[in-house]
């Protein structure tokens, strides 16, 4: 029977807006969480620093995010040598300040050098970590796909595989974490960019689009060095939409985690609100997403509800045969405006093995319960792959 967890835990501390936060192109929860990294007087000079009207210049959204994350990255630089927890420290704080920089579209010219800068200072985090990445290349509709693969210590055995992807704003960067935790555990990681993000950008997202997550599937099936009866999945929104439909679809898939992944509500918002809402910091999801459908933000049209609406599982009819066979965890915030509390509980009560875990009042993917939560869902996801061998 499907199982449904209601947890509350303490909210982190926020920063004051600079000036009005419409003005802005991500939200307040966007700008916190680099609070927990770079500090809240890093952050409160940089909205100051920042006029929402330029285009480009020093004072431009991105630029102004750069210019931060350098001094970090410039410090760790010199620490590297002698202080390894200092610089992991400070090329983390950098990393944080990058990524909000090419937050929320990473089209711009702005935004796509803050993303440069985001993957490049990953380059100079691997080597500080217990264990760090190697990088796969993968074939897929003729050009290579860059994998990051986290390979626990030589144990005897084939360890098994899991696959990791974020959002329609993630990367393969970001799989750093789950890399760290599920290798301490024995299981491997295999981390890329989803159709349409990243590096993978020169392709549109559509809804098929884990036919990458199936190549990447074939192509380390094929060199037989993990244990295929053990593969689980990690996606993180619009990476947990293709969570949920290849935990569907894929028979080699044993378990998987669906972390704030999008079903219905993202995708059946009016034209009209759609509008208004990427006007808006709540908007930035909504604007990042049209780019990765090929559609440009502002050039509203007729387009995009067919566009979105072929990629809900409710309207485009997918949920009729919707039976979830392998284990199957969802997480989420209990006050999504992406994800809606019916959304989750809909996928959640068609698996067979489903757990949802709300939570509390926390909006889309919860990122300020990720601290503890984190770490407990790689624990469900390593159980249930451990649990394949029983």
């Amino acid at each position: 029977m499907p199982l449904i967890i209601l947890i509350v835990l303490s909210m982190a501390a926020s920063v004051t807006w600079a000036i009005e936060p419409h003005e802005y192109p991500v939200t307040q929860g966007r700008v916190d969480a680099v609070t927990q990294s770079a500090g809240a007087d890093v952050v409160g000079r940089v909205l100051s620093s920042i006029d929402p009207a330029s285009e480009d210049g020093p004072s431009n959204w991105s630029n102004a995010w750069v210019s931060a994350g350098e001094q970090f990255e410039s410090t760790a630089d010199g620490l590297v040598s002698n202080d390894r927890s200092g610089a992991l420290q400070d090329y983390f704080a950098a990393q944080s300040l990058y990524r909000l920089g090419f937050l929320p579209e990473y089209y711009s010219a702005p935004e796509r050098n803050a993303y440069r800068k985001f993957a490049e200072v990953m380059a100079k985090i691997n080597p500080l970590l217990k264990q760090p990445y190697m990088i796969e290349t993968v074939s897929y509709r003729g050009e290579d796909v860059l994998v990051h693969l986290y390979v626990p210590e030589p144990g005897g055995e084939k360890p098994p595989l899991v696959l990791y992807t974020g959002g329609v704003d993630g990367s393969k960067e970001s799989g750093w974490e789950a890399g760290q935790l599920l290798a301490a555990k024995g299981i491997a990681v295999a981390a890329f960019d989803l159709v349409g993000t990243g590096e993978n950008s020169q392709w549109t997202s559509m809804p098929d689009s884990h036919d990458l997550h199936r190549k990447i599937l074939d192509h380390f099936e094929e060199s037989r060095r993990f244990d295929f009866e053990k593969i689980g999945l990690i996606g993180g929104s619009f990476g947990g939409y293709y969570v949920i439909k290849l935990a569907n679809e894929e028979p080699r898939v044993k378990a998987a985690v669906n972390h704030c992944g999008l079903v219905h509500s993202a995708f059946a918002t009016p034209t009209e609100v759609v509008t208004r809402l990427i006007h808006t910091p709540q908007g930035d999801v909504f604007r990042s997403f049209m780019r990765r459908m090929g559609l440009n933000p502002a050039e509203l049209d007729a387009e995009l509800g067919p566009r979105a609406r072929a990629f809900s599982l409710i309207d485009s009819g997918y949920v009729e045969n919707l039976s979830i066979h392998p284990p199957m965890l969802t997480v989420n915030g209990g006050r999504d405006r992406v994800v809606s509390l019916e959304d989750m509980e809909l996928v959640n009560s068609r698996a067979e093995n489903g757990e949802l875990w709300v939570l509390g009042l926390a909006g889309h993917c919860a990122s300020e319960y990720m601290p503890v939560a984190y770490p407990q869902m790689m624990d469900w996801l390593a159980g249930q792959l451990r649990a394949e061998t029983r």
